[in-house]
């Protein structure tokens, strides 16, 4: 996979942690995006190799039940929750999937004093511009 870290943004809690992103893949696969995003923000160590072999050979067919399957098999539980709003997360939950009514992925996770920002194939985005009522 190739990627360049002069064509990447940084996204995620630390911005000592660039994500090294392949631009050609996040538009097209963004639930894909959001998998290695969650990843990286859990920091996982395992290799892209994995993470491929685990998607398998059409990401483009990929929903939540697979995204969340591909997270049971690197050993990780999750929840199902729909989101009426976002006061209701507990910011000890994150960094967590989500997935907007209108189908559309973003990875939640913390930023400086406790600040909810969402991340996704398209940028970061203030948790008040991302539309609740999804899981």
């Amino acid at each position: 996979m190739k990627t360049s870290i002069e064509n990447s943004k940084t996204l995620g809690h630390s911005e000592n942690k660039p994500l090294i992103r392949d631009l050609s893949l996040s538009p097209d696969l963004p639930l894909v995006f959001c998998i290695r995003l969650l990843l990286q923000e859990i920091e996982w160590t395992g290799s892209i190799n994995e993470i491929a072999n685990l998607i398998g050979r059409d990401p483009e067919e990929m929903d939540l039940v697979d995204a969340r399957n591909l997270f049971l098999r690197l050993g990780y539980n999750s929840q199902l929750k729909n989101l009426k709003d976002f006061k209701s997360i507990n910011i000890h939950t994150l960094p967590a999937l989500y997935i907007d009514p209108s189908n559309q992925p973003f990875v939640l996770f913390t930023e400086n004093q406790g600040l909810i920002v969402a991340g996704n194939a398209k940028g970061r985005f203030d948790i008040n511009n991302v539309e609740p009522g999804g899981l």
